[in-house]
């Protein structure tokens, strides 16, 4: 897990793991004031499709944080998870804006564990 504020009220996380079940999964979210981007990259195109067909859940569960949300799928066979999380230096901080990222990534990780269980 990476975060990265900037000083306009935005900011980035990105998440890198290794589920049993789903494969390697890295995932970027921009969070700024009014809305969540995300790319969800996962090691197949079998795992891809799982993590379409439950979309909408974790996509009412960023609308919590965020009233609009925005998520891209994409599946690559040759992923570095390492990659992912090394490269950006950390800037300045904002207490609400740094919660809203740690928020976001809480709720993918909980998506994550809630399809790997069903």
């Amino acid at each position: 897990l990476k975060i990265i504020h900037t000083n306009k009220q935005e900011g980035k996380v990105t998440v890198a793991l290794d589920s049993e079940s789903m494969g390697q999964i890295t995932a970027q979210f921009y969070v700024t004031q009014k809305d969540i981007k995300a790319t969800v990259v996962l090691d197949s195109e079998e795992n891809k499709k799982v993590l379409i067909d439950n979309s909408e859940k974790l996509t009412e569960q960023l609308k919590e944080i965020r009233s609009s949300v925005d998520i891209r799928y994409a599946a690559q066979s040759d992923m570095d998870t390492n990659k992912f999380l090394y490269g950006d230096a950390d800037s300045g901080q904002s207490e609400r804006s740094v919660k809203a990222l740690y928020q976001t990534a809480r709720q993918f990780i909980q998506f994550l564990k809630g399809i790997e269980i069903s």
